[in-house]
């Protein structure tokens, strides 16, 4: 339903050569092949980018990206169904606030669009949910893993309650259907 969807907004959008029947059938054929399908969707992401960078359509981008981001958050906080049981969700969901304040950032470039101001005000909210939570420090280090990648550790954390989750997840589901 979601990817019939998406081929529906693209179609809209002109914006469907990158969700043609091709992408679909890959789809059906994977439906139950979780690694696949993500990589189907970063596949159709990619080349949605490059068709509206392409035909210098950023306020496009812009909005179908605040819609996926928008998406994604509401799926993620819907399966936190009893916080105690998915604390590691919520902390995953409020570990996004850098992604959100930088996302906020690329739309602020476009304000002067009535649609995106009104992508912004809705973001606010969120913003304001993660400014307001408690923040824990921890001193920082960079250490190598078993695959030599670096990693950064440290830095600032949120600490996530659960009244600041729930405020959260009822922000994004009025979002979602605003």
């Amino acid at each position: 339903d979601y990817f019939r969807i998406i081929r529906d907004l693209a179609q809209k959008n002109n914006i469907y050569g990158c969700f043609d029947e091709t992408i679909f059938n890959r789809i059906q054929d994977n439906l139950t092949k979780n690694d696949s399908l993500l990589m189907i969707s970063q596949d159709m992401y990619y080349s949605m980018i490059e068709i509206l960078e392409g035909s210098n359509r950023q306020k496009v981008y812009a909005m179908v990206s605040s819609g996926a981001l928008i998406e994604s958050l509401y799926l993620s906080v819907m399966n936190v169904t009893k916080f105690s049981e998915y604390r590691n969700i919520a902390q995953k969901v409020f570990d996004q606030e850098k992604l959100l304040e930088n996302f906020y950032t690329l739309l602020e470039t476009y304000k002067s669009d009535h649609d995106i101001q009104s992508v912004l005000v809705q973001l606010d909210s969120l913003k304001r949910i993660f400014s307001l939570s408690e923040k824990k420090q921890h001193s920082k280090k960079i250490i190598k893993n078993k695959n030599s990648h670096f990693e950064i550790k440290g830095g600032e954390d949120i600490v996530v309650s659960e009244s600041a989750f729930n405020a959260f997840k009822a922000s994004v589901i009025k979002t979602r259907l605003d």
